[in-house]
């Protein structure tokens, strides 16, 4: 069952924080005609504003790729000491075609 403050309509200091004047400001900035940011994804709320992003890391190739080798090497998938931020889909693309093509 919800908090009385959630039933009641009053609120509590979170749901306060999620109010959506604290998001309004992110959005209408992103549709501005002077807002260059494109291809982005923020994460908004309660008056906090960053950058959500991906990254991808080394991994590894392995040409006889079966379950067991993926079992055995899944902690090389974790490396994230090294790791790449795509910025557009082709980018990943490319870098896979050069990681297993050489090219």
């Amino acid at each position: 069952m919800a908090p009385p403050a959630w039933r009641d309509g009053t609120g509590d200091d979170w749901a306060r924080r999620l109010d959506p004047a604290r998001v309004a400001p992110a959005a209408a900035w992103l549709v501005h005609a002077d807002c260059a940011v494109t291809g982005q994804i923020w994460s908004v709320a309660g008056g906090r504003v960053a950058q959500f992003f991906m990254g991808l890391t080394d991994g590894y190739v392995d040409d006889g790729l079966t379950i067991e080798s993926v079992r055995d090497r899944v902690s090389e998938l974790f490396h994230d000491d090294a790791f790449e931020i795509p910025r557009r889909s082709a980018d990943e693309s490319r870098d896979l075609r050069r990681r297993l093509l050489g090219s």
